[in-house]
């Protein structure tokens, strides 16, 4: 009899070497949206030069993805839910699309209000790429896969974000006249990138597969919908919503502030920032990696979140000691550390939230946790864009160190729930048991 009910749960699983295929796509519009949301600020001497605003106002155009995390989240999460992944991706895309045609009208010099327009498509729309990794990962890959996946768009956003510091070289000593050219040939490429993978979803990307690729899934998909308030009263899923405030917001923040820190403590050395912003995204896609292959094999989140955040704070001090003493080994071993630990931590927290809120579905509790998110990087580049004006960088920097201390006194109460993969399991003991 138990080989019997053995059989039949082989029968409803399986996996498709498509998934892989989808999980590409996914990967190459998260990495040219990316682009084009640090573009600007990579380059923010350029950008002030060429356009005459400030710094603050330069973030902002790296800041403008926050708004549909606080303000649109949860209809975000809803929409994917309702229309699936494949309409959801074609859309995004296409406004991504659209920005980068309307940036190719905001060369005149006094047309910034112009690219902020064109910004909007890119920043809105990028979110909604990182909500489809965890869709993506529960509907086609295994339970165990489903942190890699998130990992591996992450790191594709990192690589996107690297790529952009390249563009202090290519514009250095660049005249006016070949801003505007560059600016030009940046935006082209980009709208034919997303016209190819607008034309490659629409030929190969479905919803779900045939036979869903775990128990779990087949049992979400049964579950009939849940209300809200199961969702915000469970413990575990609002001490990482929490944390995910302390300090996930200094990931976004760090990569804006590159510019300012680094040309203001290393004298305008833009070969150190370039050097500098490109370690640390590239770090960032080898922790997208590191980690959740880590907790594959050793899924204890609690005590991996803690460990993550104490790097972290330790990582940040050797950084701001890099700009204090100016040295240049110090600057590039901590930014490349702090990428790494930053990337899986955020593999991490995503993961841990799908695992506390499972049957929910992925694209709802995870615009909670980019709604917490968000509204961390909006506050904290801010303060510490301000207080960098005011004061100085290293007072500055002095704020991501307070609130990651505060990360990890809320991790300390998070408590080991792996509703997700309990799921998977139980079903399998009923089944033997009947």
């Amino acid at each position: 009899m138990d080989e019997k009910m053995s059989s039949a749960d082989e029968n409803t699983k399986k996996t498709y070497k498509i998934r892989y295929v989808i999980l590409t796509l996914l990967c190459a519009c998260t990495f040219t949206s990316s682009f084009q949301l640090y573009e600007q600020s990579s380059v923010g001497n350029v950008i002030i030069n060429y356009y005459g605003v400030t710094y603050v106002a330069v973030s902002w155009t790296a800041l403008l993805n926050t708004i549909p995390n606080i303000f649109l989240f949860y209809p975000i999460g809803k929409f994917i839910d309702y229309y699936g992944l494949r309409k959801t991706m074609v859309l995004a895309t296409l406004f991504c699309g659209i920005g980068s045609i309307i940036k190719c009208f905001s060369l005149n010099r006094n047309h910034y209000w112009i690219l902020i327009i064109a910004k909007i498509f890119p920043s809105f729309f990028n979110v909604v790429f990182f909500y489809l990794a965890p869709v993506l990962g529960a509907s086609w890959f295994k339970p165990n896969e489903a942190g890699l996946v998130i990992g591996i768009v992450n790191a594709a956003f990192a690589v996107g974000a690297a790529a952009t510091f390249s563009l202090p070289l290519l514009f250095k000593n660049a005249s006016i006249g070949e801003v505007k050219n560059l600016f030009l040939i940046l935006s082209l490429a980009c709208v034919f990138i997303y016209a190819t993978i607008i034309f490659m979803i629409m030929l190969i990307v479905v919803d779900k597969p045939p036979t869903p690729p775990s128990l779990a899934a087949k049992k979400r998909s049964e579950t009939k919908p849940l209300p809200i308030k199961i969702l915000i009263t469970n413990r575990n899923f609002i001490l990482v919503t929490l944390t995910t405030f302390f300090v996930l917001g200094f990931t976004q923040a760090f990569p804006i502030s590159l510019n300012q820190s680094i040309l203001t403590n290393f004298k305008g050395n833009e070969k150190i920032l370039s050097l500098s912003g490109t370690l640390y995204l590239i770090s960032k896609f080898l922790g997208g990696f590191i980690s959740p292959t880590i907790a594959r094999k050793y899924p204890k989140y609690k005590i991996l979140l803690v460990l993550h955040l104490i790097f972290t704070v330790i990582f940040t001090m050797l950084y701001l000691l890099s700009l204090y003493l100016s040295l240049e080994w110090l600057l590039y071993s901590s930014i490349t550390a702090l990428g790494i630990v930053f990337s899986g931590f955020i593999v991490l927290v995503l993961d841990y939230a799908v695992e506390v809120s499972f049957p929910f579905p992925e694209s709802i509790s995870i615009s909670f946790i980019y709604l917490s998110y968000s509204v961390s990087a909006l506050v904290i580049t801010q303060i510490v864009t301000i207080l960098a004006e005011h004061l100085n960088t290293l007072s500055a920097y002095s704020t991501y160190v307070f609130a990651q201390a505060i990360g990890i006194l809320l991790s300390m109460f998070l408590t080991r729930e792996m509703r997700r993969q309990e799921a998977d399991r139980e079903e399998n003991v009923v089944q033997v048991k009947f």
